[in-house]
């Protein structure tokens, strides 16, 4: 059950707008590896990355009006810095600098959800919680995925 909340403090507020950078990285991410991707396997991913976090940022929308953020436009200037640097990757070096590239991306991002949600109480189920929580599950479980990935990549 969740429970209708309609506000939020600060921190949360600021963190949602995060949160969505975090996503809108995750996703550009994954349609750099669908676009530029040489293996298989790295186009799949890519995909699935696109799939998930489309449905997170919707998600996240949806949520951000009914608590009255606005969330920002842009992602922040190191998300951003880091999917320009991997757009800028030529085709022979692309898959090797996704796989780091996203490792990176989703160890930062899950140390981020984790320092968010540390401090709420498992009964606080309100729907911002509950979905950053579940967020933090999805995150560890692509960065597991992702690293067997870079492991298989690099022997």
């Amino acid at each position: 059950t969740t429970t209708v909340d309609s506000t939020l403090n600060e921190d949360k507020r600021e963190f949602m707008g995060k949160a969505h950078s975090i996503s809108t990285q995750q996703l550009e991410l994954g349609k750099l590896a669908v676009e530029k991707g040489k293996t298989e396997q790295v186009r799949d991913y890519g995909q699935q990355m696109v799939d998930i976090y489309s449905k997170k940022l919707d998600e996240l929308q949806d949520i951000s009006k009914r608590y009255s953020v606005t969330l920002p436009q842009q992602m922040e200037e190191d998300h951003a810095g880091r999917v320009q640097e991997l757009r800028d990757k030529n085709t022979d070096e692309f898959d090797r600098a996704y796989w780091e590239t996203v490792v990176d991306a989703h160890k930062e991002a899950l140390q981020q959800f984790e320092d968010n949600v540390k401090d709420v109480e498992e009964t606080d189920n309100t729907t911002f919680n509950l979905w950053a929580r579940n967020m933090g599950k999805e995150i560890r479980a692509q960065m597991e995925n992702a690293m067997r990935f870079r492991q298989d990549y690099k022997n």
